[in-house]
């Protein structure tokens, strides 16, 4: 938080962090900030009533645990030995475009759920655009409303576009710190 303006959410507490709204987490290709009402699920529970829960449009690479952001352990840029250019940190995640405004799997929690649909996306397979249909969600797959391919923010910090065209080996290999791949043409 205090690297994107947000260090009097942080420390408002909890509650606060976990329902306020951040305009950087919203593409604005896609949709309005936006925000759930929804039970408090929390062990131990926060309110024991309903907590404001606010949605991203973004989420971190990746769910084969081979990112630069893990479950249970502290990453650091030396861990990364593919190169930071070469690694991707986190972009758009795919979403259906129906459901906006609606609970669905993948967008019903916010950018404070930690390891969850709502926040990390799989590189195994490559990204796709949002889908329209009433049956689906984003299925962990990174994606967009972008009619060429999505944004992808990298270690070292750089932005790019990477469409949805990419050969499935190259992002792949891009969700990974280490297995000895630089990807080519990422």
């Amino acid at each position: 938080m205090p690297y994107i303006e947000g260090q009097a959410i942080q420390d408002a507490g909890a509650v606060i962090a976990i329902g306020s709204v951040l305009p950087t987490m919203f593409c604005p290709s896609r949709r309005d900030q936006q925000v759930f009402d929804r039970s408090d699920k929390y062990l131990p529970a926060l309110t024991g009533t309903r907590i404001k829960h606010a949605m991203t449009d973004y989420a971190a690479a990746n769910r084969e645990l081979t990112g630069i952001v893990q479950r249970f352990r502290n990453m650091k840029h030396a861990d990364v030995l593919d190169g930071t250019s070469h690694t991707l940190l986190a972009a758009d995640k795919r979403l259906n475009l129906d459901k906006l405004g609606q609970e669905q799997d993948d967008d019903n929690e916010g950018y404070t759920v930690g390891w969850n649909e709502d926040t990390i996306r799989k590189t195994s397979d490559p990204p796709e655009p949002d889908v329209f249909d009433d049956d689906s969600d984003g299925e962990k797959l990174f994606g967009s409303s972008h009619r060429a391919g999505i944004n992808a923010a990298y270690v070292d910090g750089s932005v790019r576009s990477v469409g949805y065209d990419i050969d499935g080996k190259i992002f792949n290999a891009s969700g990974a710190i280490e297995d000895g791949t630089i990807p080519q043409g990422s």
